[in-house]
């Protein structure tokens, strides 16, 4: 993984952390934690910052800790409620984590398209698109998304689907998507 890469998914984690309301001595505490030896200086945490805060609010507020009771605020019909809380309840299980309500809207999206997912998968699919999400903003510069986008029309987990996966991959010269569970 190259410097930048590393730099940006670290970017990304310290700006999602913000958002939460952490402070820059937590993020750092955070990045070290997770990216051990390789993790940016404080002073690169705090620069981010200065940018963050530059963010329109609506931005930020979308990265805020989900509240149920926002639904509205974030694009999700209150129908959505049962199928939200679930997949809610399978993140703080098995990742210990509070979903943003970006990550949430993204969640309900991929469980609208393929309705057949675990929620696991649901869950992984959803953050994948809404930290590229988030990366663009933060680049300024729109991420691809056709390996995800691809990925959910095609649904290679269906066993019938996988050549035509393979195909379109082939022919766009798309990366293959990995469900990691």
């Amino acid at each position: 993984m190259s410097k930048r890469t590393r730099s940006l998914k670290q970017q990304t984690e310290a700006y999602k952390l913000f958002a939460k309301g952490l402070s820059q001595a937590e993020i750092h505490k955070n990045l070290l934690s997770e990216f051990a030896n390789v993790s940016v200086s404080i002073r690169t945490i705090g620069n981010w910052i200065s940018e963050f805060k530059s963010l329109p609010d609506e931005l930020i507020n979308l990265d805020t800790i989900f509240e149920w009771h926002k639904c509205e605020e974030y694009g999700i019909p209150w129908s959505a409620s049962h199928k939200l809380l679930g997949l809610c309840y399978t993140c703080y299980e098995n990742q210990n984590k509070t979903p943003s309500g970006r990550e949430a809207l993204w969640w309900w999206r991929i469980s609208q398209a393929a309705p057949e997912l675990k929620n696991g998968q649901i869950i992984q699919i959803g953050n994948d698109y809404a930290n590229r999400e988030i990366r663009s903003i933060l680049q300024n510069f729109q991420e691809s998304f056709k390996d995800l986008n691809t990925f959910i029309t095609y649904k290679p987990y269906n066993q019938h689907r996988v050549r035509e996966y393979n195909r379109a991959l082939a022919v766009e010269d798309i990366p293959h998507y990995v469900l990691r569970e």
